[in-house]
Parts: structure tokens; sequence; C-alpha cells
């Protein structure tokens, strides 16, 4: 347990260090913003016009780069992953004994979160979404699904990469698979891409579904809660740089501008 937390924790520093000022400086996405006590607050107007045209496909595997890369790597990304990483390591000394008080008390919301964020259903939403996105003339909604699988992708390789690398075994002893939680980081992602470009109206019901998706792991016994909120991490910051990604190939293109939570120091 603690090699897991040891290793979330000294990527998360290290993140801090190279996202510094010389970071990539481009068009910011709603979301935890630098510079102090966090509040909902309707973002500032935006500051360039909006593009006609959403990303191309033919941009897809440059996007993919750009979000794997300068998209994490910004300054921007800093405040939320220092939060996330001070959760995880603030909830380790406490792992077993909360996991032990609320497993098995899963029900209906156990089961529904295995399915909702899984592999398989998160994957298909994605993948539904960029098809219908080819025959459609709202580029806030191509631009919209180009960004979503990206950031599920980001999401699940970084989750992937970080399980095979900590290895740490599961409450339930079921494999060695526990930290950080894919179903959190999935949820969290699919809720900080949709915020991003549809407000207000799609970030209170789908945080919420990813927060009760993340609390149900954790009751089924699949994970501790620092997986959870590690995952979670992971999630929110993929989906802020394919946010970054998109905006990159496209410069400009549409958003409702979302929830934005504030940090001034």
């Amino acid at each position: 347990m603690a090699v897991a937390v040891r290793t979330f924790v000294v990527a998360s520093l290290a993140v801090l260090v190279l996202a510094g000022p010389t970071a990539a400086q481009v068009m910011p996405p709603a979301g935890l913003v630098p510079p102090t006590a966090a509040a909902l607050s309707d973002p500032p107007a935006p500051t360039a016009p909006a593009s006609d045209s959403a990303p191309s496909y033919n941009d897809y595997f440059e996007a993919l780069g750009y979000s794997f890369s300068r998209g994490l790597f910004t300054s921007e990304q800093a405040p939320p992953l220092a939060i996330g990483s001070a959760a995880a390591l603030a909830l380790w000394p406490v792992d077993e004994r909360v996991s032990r008080a609320v497993r098995g008390r899963v029900g209906g919301l156990g089961k529904a979160g295995d399915i909702i964020g899984s592999p398989m259903v998160m994957g298909g939403l994605s993948a539904g979404l960029m098809v219908a996105s080819l025959g459609s003339d709202d580029t806030r909604f191509r631009t919209y699904a180009f960004a979503l699988s990206q950031g599920l992708i980001v999401a699940g390789s970084l989750t992937a990469a970080t399980k095979l690398a900590t290895r740490r075994t599961r409450p339930n002893g079921s494999n060695r698979r526990s930290f950080p939680s894919g179903h959190a980081a999935a949820t969290f992602a699919l809720a900080t891409v949709s915020s991003h470009y549809y407000g207000r109206k799609a970030a209170i019901p789908l945080y919420a579904l990813a927060g009760a998706v993340a609390f149900s792991r954790v009751m089924s016994g699949n994970h501790y809660p620092s997986d959870a909120v590690a995952g979670a991490t992971i999630g929110y910051l993929a989906g802020r740089a394919a946010i970054l990604a998109a905006q990159h190939v496209s410069v400009g293109s549409p958003s409702e501008g979302g929830v934005s939570i504030s940090f001034v120091f």
C-alpha cells in the first residue's frame, strides 16, 4: 500500500517540477485554474473568436501526442495534481479501516458502478459519439466527441501503467491491480470533458455520477479510498489534457465554458 501511494506522490511531484512557467500556454479550459479558495464561478468571457471548424480526425494522432505531452505537462495541471496527490496520501493511513467499514454495502450502486465505469461501456459510448459526430454539422458536438475519446485513451493508459508499476492488491484480494481505480478515472474524464463543452447542465449530473461510481468501487471491495481518489485525479487531468489537445488542432473550437473552480493565492 505504501509503495503505491509513494509512487503516485513521486510521479505527482515530478509533474509539478516539469510544469513550470515555461510550459505551453494555450486557451485554458474550464476546470481547476490557478491561482485560492475553491469556488464555483462562471468562467471569463473567451478572448479568442470561436472557430467554424472542429478538429479533423486526420489530426487525431497529432492531438493524442499533444494530450500525452504538453497537454499533461502544463502549469495549469499543477493545482489539481497537487490536491489529488495530497488527498490520496492523507487517505493512505485509514485505507484499510475505511475499506473494512464500507465493504459489502453495495446493493444496486455497486453493480451499477461496475457497469457504468467499465471499459466496454465507456469505450462504447465514446465510439458511438465519434461515429455520430462524423455526420453532424454541430461543431461543438464534433469537438466534444473528439476530445472525449482522447481523454478516455489518456486516462486508460495512465491508469494501466500505474497499475503495472504499483501492483497493489485489491481489498477483496482478487488481483494486484487496485491502484488507481480505472472506473473512477474514466467517469471523471467523461465529466471533465462534458462540463467544458456543455456547462453546468452536464457538470452537475456527470460529476455526481463519477463520484458515485468511485464510491461504489470502494464499497464493492475492488478499491481502497486512495485508489478512487487517485483515479479521479487521473481522469480529471486526462480530460483537461484532451481539451487542450483539441484546442491545439482547432484553436477557438466552441464550448459553453463549463463550470470553473478557481484557486486564488
